[in-house]
């Protein structure tokens, strides 16, 4: 864009524009961090306590009960359209 002021940008041009920018920023001392503070390499099972994964709690949805109310829910809605629809008539 500094070269080209006023150029239009598309989705074509942005990864050659990432590939750019990634390989002046990447180091593989910065992959082998990464790895390892999340415990990934060298594996470590308890690098995270249940407190880092409380804010996840809050979406929690027990999928069983959820996909029994859904099923009930369907079925009542379906019976009561059923219910409401006019018989179909045979007469021309």
């Amino acid at each position: 864009m500094r070269q080209n002021p006023g150029a239009l940008l598309t989705e074509y041009d942005v990864a050659g524009l990432v590939n750019t920018a990634f390989t002046k920023v990447a180091r593989l001392e910065i992959v082998q961090n990464g790895f390892c503070c999340t415990g990934i390499q060298p594996f470590h099972r308890e690098i995270f306590s249940d407190l880092d994964f409380l804010g996840s709690a809050l979406t929690d949805i027990p999928l069983i009960e959820n996909q029994a109310e859904q099923s009930k829910t369907q079925v009542c809605s379906h019976a009561a359209t059923t219910e409401n629809e006019p018989e179909p008539s045979t007469s021309a």
